[in-house]
């Protein structure tokens, strides 16, 4: 994996309204109106997101923790979507510890699919942290 706590971009020189920079070992002229301080992400060339390390490299860079913030140890829960079932099929496949996975018959996990909103989500975790009983019919 790439260092990725120093700047990609280096030598930025303004000349006839574009920039010219060196981004990750390359050259490279972008437009004047890319330019977003000494130290901007451009964005990249096909070259170098064909790279083994390209899109951590170039599109990632600045976007991720210093250290992973989920471990072996965290319990995790997804439900809402497709895509939150997606992302639990994932983890629980690298062993993490997915909660609606271990248990099959757990409440949230039946009703996945039907928390598609941040009003129901949140609705959700009120309900089962905070033992919240909604004051109207659902």
């Amino acid at each position: 994996m790439s260092d990725l706590t120093s700047p990609l971009t280096k030598n930025v020189i303004a000349k006839d309204n574009k920039f010219e920079a060196i981004v990750g070992g390359a050259h490279v002229i972008k437009g004047y109106s890319f330019f977003r301080g000494e130290h901007t992400n451009f964005g990249p060339e096909l070259n170098q997101i064909d790279q083994p390390d390209g899109l951590i490299k170039f599109v990632l860079n600045g976007l991720l923790p210093a250290a992973p913030f989920i471990t072996a140890n965290d319990k995790i829960v997804a439900f809402g979507s497709f895509f939150a079932d997606n992302i639990s099929n994932y983890l629980n496949n690298i062993w993490l510890k997915v909660l609606t996975k271990i248990d099959k018959i757990a409440y949230v996990s039946k009703l996945g699919d039907g928390i598609v909103n941040t009003f129901a989500l949140r609705h959700q975790f009120e309900w089962t942290w905070n033992n919240f009983i909604p004051k109207s019919a659902l």
